[in-house]
């Protein structure tokens, strides 16, 4: 007895919960990437970046600090200094941590893993049609 292309199509389907999975890792990647690219153009390596106005600020402040003797203007100037210069490494230390924690995971997760889990669901396809 042949068996009509319905049947076969009901025996060879996977059940919905896997076809749902691998919708949905389809998915996240597809919003992952843009999310990346975003993130790449926010959080990028320290030694990549250019200073920014903190930097250039602290820098500025220690530069002329040593040419005012004492007085107001000094010690305006010094605390401005140490305040941009703290700030700036606290914003340093936040981006570095995010590149860390959430743009190096989001995007090794695209590239490597992503492709893997693809392989392996094809490998399921072959091997259940083959059954």
């Amino acid at each position: 007895m042949m068996k009509s292309p319905a049947l076969i199509q009901k025996e060879s389907a996977y059940p919905p919960e896997f076809e749902n999975a691998i919708a949905a890792i389809k998915t996240t990647r597809e919003y992952t990437i843009p999310v990346i690219q975003a993130l790449e153009k926010i959080v990028r390596p320290l030694q990549s970046r250019k200073k920014n106005e903190l930097e250039r600020m602290a820098a500025i402040a220690q530069k002329y600090t040593p040419h005012l003797a004492s007085g107001a203007y000094f010690e305006a100037l010094k605390a401005t200094g140490n305040a941009c210069a703290s700030v700036n490494s606290k914003e340093n230390e936040m981006l570095a941590d995010s590149y860390d924690r959430v743009f190096t995971p989001m995007k090794s997760w695209v590239e490597e893993d992503f492709p893997r889990l693809m392989k392996a669901g094809h490998t399921c396809v072959t091997l259940r049609s083959l059954a």
